[in-house]
């Protein structure tokens, strides 16, 4: 049955039916609009013997078809993605420049510890407000060297807050002392004494010269013993705070303390050059490259890769058309014969 219209196809189709002439219809054509006619329009019959099981080949030459069309959409990803990554990078260099690529790699052995204790700090931070893509820190040791991480912590020193000077006082009784006689002061008043020949008073008996037997006192008479006080020989030599000179008691920045923990004696200096491109891209040594030569570097090389996957993705995308129309034809074919076993049947 033939009709203009849709309308005019479902009218005579459900006169079929109200008639009792036959159920084995099979409609082809637009969506239809009645309920009880669209259960045979040809989309819903092959969905039904999609689902019966019958041809298995027709369902799995469907599979490969959205596989493929799967692999349009992140080709056409890739493709227009202008983004360049630190993944990217390292394996674009490890072919085309492996000198630089070993030197990042394999770092000085205290920037590969610095490297770690960073990590250790920032992994699994993500940054917020960022999109889910760009959220996850970059924590690659690509990152670490670009950003110039290892420059930063050598211009940059401080001294860690729980670092104090700590210098312990002790009384050594072994550290020699000036000597002194406790009567020297009896001798020079005795040697200065004021010879006028006017007498000095003095408001104490004790204060006069006279009063003193200088040599009786040296030779220990027992005359003047009971008026001189008595002391030991702990209180005459006050304690004295010492430093153990065999410790280094000054506190350590952060880079001298970690340079001390791995062996390494002197301050690595700080890479100021900024030589052209060209010598970067020929000196493999990137570590020793400075803040703006690191930036410089990775400009090229990211225009490098760039070049790069475009001209690869012209030559993939040739392949993946011939894919892509190859799935589609078998798919197509497939389903002309599930057509016509429904057609066959009804």
């Amino acid at each position: 049955m033939i009709a203009f219209t849709n309308h005019a196809l479902d009218h005579m189709l459900t006169g079929v039916l109200d008639a009792g002439i036959t159920k084995k219809i099979v409609r082809l054509g637009g969506m239809s609009k009645d309920e009880r006619i669209a259960q045979f329009s040809l989309e819903n019959l092959e969905l039904v013997v999609g689902k019966s099981g019958l041809h298995a080949t027709f369902k799995k030459d469907f599979a490969i078809l959205k596989e493929k069309e799967k692999d349009i959409e992140r080709f056409m990803h890739e493709y227009l993605r202008r983004d360049v990554t630190s993944n990217d990078v390292m394996g674009f260099i490890r072919g085309q420049y492996p000198e630089h690529a070993e030197h990042i790699s394999a770092p000085p052995v205290w920037i590969q510890r610095l490297f770690e204790l960073v990590k250790e700090e920032e992994e699994g931070w993500t940054v917020a407000g960022a999109s889910k893509k760009s959220a996850i820190t970059d924590t690659s040791i690509y990152a670490f060297w670009l950003e110039g991480r290892d420059i930063s912590f050598l211009q940059f020193p401080f001294y860690p807050p729980e670092q104090q000077l700590q210098v312990p006082l002790q009384h050594v009784e072994d550290v020699p002392t000036e000597s002194f006689n406790r009567y020297q002061a009896l001798q020079e008043l005795d040697d200065t004494a004021d010879i006028s020949d006017e007498p000095v008073e003095y408001d104490e008996p004790w204060e006069s010269p006279d009063a003193w037997n200088v040599k009786a006192i040296e030779q220990g008479s027992p005359a003047v013993a009971s008026i001189i006080p008595t002391t030991s020989e702990n209180e005459l030599t006050p304690p004295h705070p010492t430093v153990d000179l065999s410790v280094d008691q000054t506190p350590q920045t952060n880079v001298e303390a970690l340079l001390e923990s791995v062996g390494v004696l002197n301050t690595p200096v700080v890479p100021l050059s900024n030589r052209a491109i060209e010598d970067l891209l020929e000196e493999g040594a990137a570590w020793e490259m400075s803040a703006s030569e690191r930036q410089a570097i990775h400009q090229s090389w990211s225009k490098q890769i760039l070049m790069q996957r475009t001209q690869a993705h012209e030559d993939d995308l040739v392949g993946l058309q011939d894919r892509y129309r190859e799935a589609q034809d078998a798919f197509n074919n497939g389903k002309d014969e599930v057509r016509l076993t429904i057609l066959l049947k009804y």
